[in-house]
């Protein structure tokens, strides 16, 4: 099946998160989910990314610009991303490489923390 010139831009951006390394979901629109979030959710270096596609003179539509208002209030990077839009892509996962997090945080012993490891770790000890 032929891809849509939106699926087309998502093909590129997948190519670059996948090259770079980045963790992504691509969540799909459900009945009961949220309306309106981005294309792609992203975690790369411990900054968090999302990616709304468009191809053309596509526009974000108010529930997508709310929710990209939303994740950029929280200090997320937020990016609309067009077919000539991979130079941006890339710049942004460059900065989130450059305010990487240095280390993650989980509570949860199976995926390997706790929260006495984690203040041992921050204290150094």
């Amino acid at each position: 099946m032929a891809l849509t010139p939106e699926g087309k831009v998502k093909e590129k951006v997948k190519a670059i998160l996948k090259r770079r390394g980045v963790w992504y979901c691509m969540p799909r629109g459900q009945t009961y989910g949220r309306a309106g979030i981005p294309d792609f959710l992203c975690c790369h270096k411990g900054r968090f990314i999302a990616i709304e596609t468009k191809a053309g003179r596509g526009k974000a539509t108010s529930l997508q610009l709310r929710e990209l208002k939303d994740i950029f209030g929280h200090q997320g990077i937020v990016l609309i991303v067009r077919e000539d839009g991979m130079p941006q892509l890339n710049a942004a996962l460059d900065f989130a490489e450059k305010m990487c997090v240095p280390f993650g945080f989980t509570t949860d012993e199976e995926i390997g923390g706790s929260l006495d490891e984690e203040a041992e770790r921050q204290s150094g000890s």
